[in-house]
């Protein structure tokens, strides 16, 4: 009996004594999601992924799992000439991907006791050099970590590779801009161009009623869709 209480007494000045100390009174840390956006950089969308820790030990966040739910396509139908964030990580998409497709990016992120976190992980697919096509991606995330529980759903989010489109310099979808400014200069094109503007815009308007947090961009482009 003395020498446990020697061995337990040392484990208070000793680095060994403190590792022995976490094993005899393990505490535990308690990941929660505080909040799930979406943006927009350049050919790449971002996830950005708040945590806070509400239990008593240190969490280590090790991956994040990125599940395909829903996809679809379009292709463009004419073309004119906070908290600081600790970790980005960046992750490639398939195009076209399966439901179910899951990529997954090792993570790094400790979270202290009683504190808050935020990384981003940054998505990409083969298309950035096909501007042609836009791919949009419903996703399903997920965080891994050695606290309790061991996996925590971040949420849903809808994404557009490798671009959101846009009107501004390329005919992509339907919206008012068409009903005030006419496409008859495309001559005998004019019926076939307009068909397929107005197939991306329901095609798009389906998608993008679904389930998930949407971009600044997104929310934008959807209330623009006719």
């Amino acid at each position: 009996m003395g020498a446990v209480l020697l061995l337990v007494v040392g484990a208070f000045v000793t680095p060994v004594g403190t590792k022995l100390i976490d094993r005899l009174f393990p505490s535990e840390g308690t990941l929660e999601i505080v909040d799930l956006a979406v943006e927009d950089v350049g050919s790449a969308a971002v996830l950005d992924i708040s945590v806070q820790n509400r239990g008593t030990a240190r969490v280590v966040s090790r991956r994040a799992s990125i599940r395909v739910e829903r996809f679809t396509q379009i292709r463009v139908c004419n073309t004119q000439g906070e908290l600081e964030v600790t970790g980005e990580y960046d992750l490639s998409l398939p195009s076209p991907a399966d439901v179910g497709y899951t990529a997954s990016k090792k993570l790094n992120q400790q979270v202290g006791a009683d504190e808050a976190d935020r990384f981003q992980v940054r998505l990409q697919n083969k298309d950035q050099k096909k501007p042609h096509t836009v791919s949009f991606y419903g996703l399903d995330v997920t965080i891994e970590t050695n606290g309790s529980p061991p996996s925590i759903h971040a949420g849903k989010a809808m994404v557009a590779l490798p671009l959101v489109p846009s009107n501004t310099d390329a005919g992509w979808y339907w919206s008012s801009r068409f009903v005030r400014e006419p496409l008859d200069w495309l001559g005998p094109q004019q019926a076939a161009v307009e068909a397929c503007m107005h197939g991306n815009s329901r095609a798009m308007q389906e998608f993008l009623t679904g389930p998930g947090v949407l971009s600044e961009a997104l929310l934008n482009l959807r209330s623009d869709l006719l």
